[in-house]
């Protein structure tokens, strides 16, 4: 199936591969989908909320080794697709692990031995756990599930709720068990028990009651006296150990622990448990401790680190500089600012390891907190790497006076070989989100710092390799990242930007926040400069324009709510329009110079409207449109510009019914074809004018499933008078909505789709569903790319085409560096050399690259 999908997809994507440099594109540019150009590994969103990992190992289920992670949602959830809440990162990117299995809390990788024979096996445990079958069909009964290489199975006889799992024998069995402990537990609907163990055939219970209420952590190790097993928790001394026929005390009694992780350590002082809880030493309180096989307890001081929401996490770990335990857990950020919230404790000392910041808030967690929540090692066959996860938006090296933090998608990994050793560096690269609610990625094209870009407004945490907050911009080789002034980092989410000039000079302009509505820009570190004041509007904030209608002085801001249209002239605002729908607005030229159109309701019924500087003109009858269009776009198809216009549900055009799209004819609206059928209409469609080398075409992408009676997921083109499916996309949703809007944007030979897409990432139209197979990823950014690629002869970037742009031509065909990136190929045979040194002298002399 691999094969075959590689062939297929070559129709689309060159022969040759694409690089990354500075995540940008670089000089062997390639032209069609471009699989190379991934916004990272990023967490999906399901129900609206990023996904943390809860739990990471490195497990070998037969088919290689991957970084298993769970956690809330999954980098797997799609809603055509059954979706998991495991996921592996396995050669480079992430993987769902079989079909549909929620409720999972904990994850352990175990070796029954002989009484399972076959090596580790993958369990997952929780509470009311359910599973999905090849076929759909749900498979439940039970609180623990394993996974063989090919489906989940629920290992039934267990029910209640599942806190913590660990393989252990413990001498009393005929080989090691799947211990388990939780709350509520019962095997084979028997008495409820705190402990039950698996013998790879059914569940025996352990014990029925010991002194934890709440038993939050599992241990097999060796603290002097032989392997034992410990268990933490709540209640007593926190700590406990199993004797074979019961549950002990472990440590001085004396002292109160709350423990909530551990981990073993072969120290420089024998072997110790540390632990992650709290533990309340001569009046002073801990968020680590260790014991020792003395029984005596001390704590383990961190600074910034505190126990407040989240669990104060351990994990044993072999790094490159020996054993030991690294500590993770909240810890206080201001506005974020960063600190050291992941530390090394060797036995003797603790080492802050990596700074971490929060951006925003998400969800219910807190604005100032940072929180590691698991920690895993694993070598994917490039080196041993450490990762960690939890509530972190970048992360850099603790204590350096300047540091660049990097995005971290909610994950950042620290590499223990290689040139990178002891670097904390992201997971992934380019353009990353995260959001909170059902959001839309909005992308637009503006003309800033002398050339155009594109620039990416919304839930917006990264761009390239740099953190970024609520915008990215992007000029087509590098992204520039953007950080407001820390004293509005909890209020800032911007929804849309735009590039104006103000008082002489550039400034991007955005809304500040989505409560206050305001709309300006910010100057160095200093205060928001409102340039709407007075207007609410930001909430529903869609668009900003910037252009000349000639009634103003000039270019003038133009922004669009969900119910008017304002013009910013001299920082006074002028209502253009105001109404009790306005969903769509465009400036577009039809030949008579830029105007800007909208889609509204008006008095008559809803339909489209331009603005020819004094008022609003209808364009067509005002029977038309059932609903108020939802996206416009102007678009050429070799027959001069016309505008076209999407729709919930239907439009009715010359007595036909034509589902979500239509086109003005210039007399009329008429139908494109039998439109864009099923799915959710939940979202606006996503319209682009774009020549791929095959001709100019219409692009929509959505929530649709037809395109002129065809099938077509979600993305498809209008050309030369029909329908072509171009791609099939999952996007992430939720119970079938759909997580994000999608954005189609042009930048010189590249058109950019923007929005969430599901792990299964882009096949061919009709392909199968295979996640082995579908090797073109995105994640929230996809990128097309015009066959052939379009000639831009001035390569070294100076504004000129001379013979300054001969010399660095020249030097590339040497063997030289090409810094800026350029397609230097200008003959597109596949290499730099001589002959496109030929193509650029014709060039800088009056000629075309096409020559």
């Amino acid at each position: 199936m691999l094969a075959g999908f590689e062939r297929v997809i070559s129709r689309l994507v060159c022969a040759c591969a694409i690089a990354m440099l500075g995540g940008g594109i670089a000089a062997a540019q390639v032209c069609g989908v471009q699989p190379g150009f991934e916004p990272g590994l990023v967490p999906s969103l399901v129900g609206g909320v990023p996904s943390f990992r809860t739990a990471m190992l490195a497990h070998d289920d037969g088919s290689g080794p991957g970084l298993y992670t769970i956690g809330i949602g999954s980098p797997a959830s799609a809603s055509t697709l059954p979706a998991t809440s495991v996921s592996r990162l396995r050669n480079g990117r992430w993987e769902r692990v079989g079909y549909r299995l929620v409720g999972v809390t904990v994850l352990a990788s175990a070796d029954l031995g002989a009484t399972l024979p076959g090596g580790a096996r993958l369990y997952v445990g929780g509470s009311g756990l359910t599973a999905q079958d090849e076929g759909g069909a749900p498979v439940t009964g039970g609180s623990v599930a394993t996974w063989d290489g090919d489906r989940w199975q629920v290992l039934g006889g267990l029910s209640g709720s599942v806190s913590a799992m660990a393989g252990f024998d413990d001498g009393a069995s005929a080989g090691p068990r799947l211990f388990v402990v939780g709350t509520g537990l019962r095997v084979n609907n028997q008495f409820p028990v705190e402990a039950a163990r698996w013998d790879g055939h059914g569940w025996e219970v352990v014990t029925a009651t010991f002194p934890l209420g709440h038993p939050t952590a599992l241990l097999g190790f060796d603290l002097g006296q032989g392997s034992q097993l410990f268990v933490g928790g709540v209640g007593g001394t926190g700590l406990m150990r199993w004797t074979g026929s019961g549950w002990v005390e472990a440590g001085n009694a004396a002292v109160p622990i709350l423990v909530q992780s551990l981990a073993g350590l072969a120290g420089p002082h024998g072997p110790e448990i540390v632990f992650g809880g709290g533990v309340l030493i001569d009046g002073q309180r801990y968020n680590y401790g260790r014991i020792r096989g003395d029984g005596s307890v001390a704590g383990i001081s961190t600074p910034n680190v505190y126990f407040d929401r989240y669990p104060s996490v351990v994990a044993s770990m072999t790094d490159r500089l020996g054993p030991a335990v690294y500590l993770g857990g909240g810890s206080p950020t201001t506005l974020g600012v960063p600190v050291a919230s992941c530390h090394r404790y060797d036995g003797d000392s603790v080492t802050p390891l990596a700074a971490t910041q929060r951006f925003r808030d998400v969800t219910s967690t807190r604005n100032d907190q940072s929180t590691i929540t698991s920690f895993a090692s694993f070598d994917d066959g490039a080196g041993l790497q450490v990762f960690a996860a939890g509530w972190v938006s970048a992360c850099g090296a603790p204590g350096a006076a300047s540091v660049e933090y990097a995005p971290t998608g909610l994950m950042f990994r620290m590499p223990q070989t290689g040139p990178d050793a002891g670097r904390v560096l992201r997971v992934g690269s380019g353009f990353a989100s995260s959001g909170s609610e059902l959001y839309r990625i909005s992308s637009r094209v503006i003309r800033y710092a002398g050339r155009d870009q594109l620039a990416i407004a919304g839930p917006v945490l990264s761009a390239g390799t740099s953190a970024s907050w609520g915008i990215a911009i992007f000029d087509g080789q590098t992204w520039s990242p953007f950080v407001p002034p820390a004293q509005v980092i909890g209020v800032f989410r911007p929804t849309v930007v735009q590039s104006v000039t103000v008082n002489g000079f550039e400034r991007l302009v955005y809304n500040q926040s989505s409560s206050a509505g305001q709309i300006g820009y910010f100057e160095g570190a200093s205060s928001f400069f409102n340039l709407l004041a007075g207007n609410p509007g930001g909430p529903n904030l869609r668009e900003l324009f910037y252009f000349d209608d000639t009634m103003t002085d000039g270019p003038a801001l133009y922004t669009q709510d969900s119910q008017s249209i304002r013009r910013v002239v001299n920082g006074q605002s002028q209502t253009l329009f105001s109404g009790s729908e306005l969903k769509s607005a465009v400036v577009g030229d039809l030949g008579n110079g830029p105007q800007l159109f909208i889609g509204a309701r008006f008095a008559d019924g809803p339909g489209v409207a331009v603005w020819n500087g004094l008022n609003w003109d209808r364009i067509g009858a005002a029977d038309q449109f059932v609903s108020v269009p939802t996206a416009l776009v102007v678009h050429d198809d070799g027959a001069g510009p016309k505008l076209y216009s999407s729709f919930e549900s239907i439009g009715i055009f010359n007595g036909r019914v034509t589902p979500r799209i239509a086109r003005w004819g210039g007399e009329h609206w008429e139908p494109l074809g039998d439109g864009l059928r099923s799915g959710g209409s939940a979202l606006r469609l996503a319209l682009a004018s774009f020549d791929d080398g095959t001709g100019p075409a219409l692009y929509a992408a959505g929530d649709f499933l037809l395109a002129g009676g065809v099938p077509s997921r979600g993305f498809a083109r209008w050309r030369n008078g029909h329908w072509e499916p171009f791609l099939d996309i999952n996007q992430r949703s939720f119970e079938g909505q759909p997580l994000a809007e999608m954005s189609l944007s042009v930048l010189g030979d590249t058109m950019y789709l923007v929005g969430a897409f599901a792990d299964t990432g882009l096949r061919l139209p009709g392909g199968a569903t295979n996640t082995e197979a579908n090797v073109v990823q995105a994640e929230n950014i996809l990128a097309i790319r015009a066959c052939p690629p379009a000639c831009f002869p001035d390569l070294n970037q100076d504004g000129n085409l001379d013979a300054g742009d001969i010399d660095y031509i020249i030097n590339i065909a040497a063997g030289g560096v090409n810094p800026t990136g350029a397609n230097s190929d200008l003959n597109r045979d596949g290499t730099t050399d001589m002959a496109d040194v030929d193509v650029l002298v014709n060039v800088v002399a009056g000629g075309s690259c096409r020559d």
